[in-house]
């Protein structure tokens, strides 16, 4: 299915508002992001253990989402980050980021450029963090829930946009803020 600018011009991307948001037709075709989206979501938001983003339509049905937590890269894990954003890390050793624990377009809508929307709003959101508290990198874990090739494909479709896999590690995936802010200014 092909990106159309004009429908995603007419979505939304705002906080998770339960009482609001239509999450009850949600089906991206995994069953762990769906659940997620219809039964952690909220709760999660409530006791401040995450964030979650939802692209809705003037209908408030949840085309797709997001979510995002606080997170640290501990030793050894950070030794596989670059040396430019290990260099100057804390005295501590843990280096901070924010996580990407959820990303989920309905099945309707995917291959029509929303997973890219969100992941656009996801790095200005972390930049805007990283500008009040200082986040080193945002990472992810890849979902293998579907299998091999669909692992693969997030994959594809996560390092075209910039991420890098851990060396020690290849379905979890980092971007550098730098990377971010230099994307931005970029034109």
């Amino acid at each position: 299915m092909a990106t159309d600018p004009d429908w995603l011009r007419r979505l939304r991307i705002e906080p998770l508002d339960a009482r609001r948001h239509n999450r009850a037709a949600f089906s991206s075709g995994i069953p762990r992001v769906d659940n997620f989206l219809k039964r952690s979501a909220r709760k999660q938001q409530a006791d401040n253990h995450t964030r979650v983003q939802v692209a809705v339509s003037a209908d408030a049905v949840v085309a797709g989402y997001y979510a995002l937590n606080a997170h640290r890269l501990d030793l050894p894990e950070a030794e596989d980050l670059p040396r430019s954003v290990r260099r100057n890390a804390p005295p501590h050793g843990m280096i901070p980021a924010a996580y990407l624990s959820m990303l989920g377009v309905s099945e309707p809508h995917q291959g029509r450029g929303l997973g890219r929307v969100l992941l656009a709003d996801a790095f200005d959101r972390v930049l805007m963090a990283a500008d009040q508290i200082g986040l080193a990198a945002l990472v992810l874990d890849v979902l293998d829930d579907d299998g091999e090739a669909a692992a693969t494909r997030r994959t594809r479709f996560y390092e075209a946009l910039g991420f890098q896999p851990f060396p020690s590690q290849p379905r979890r995936m980092f971007i550098t803020a730098a990377t971010l802010r230099q994307a931005k200014a970029t034109p």
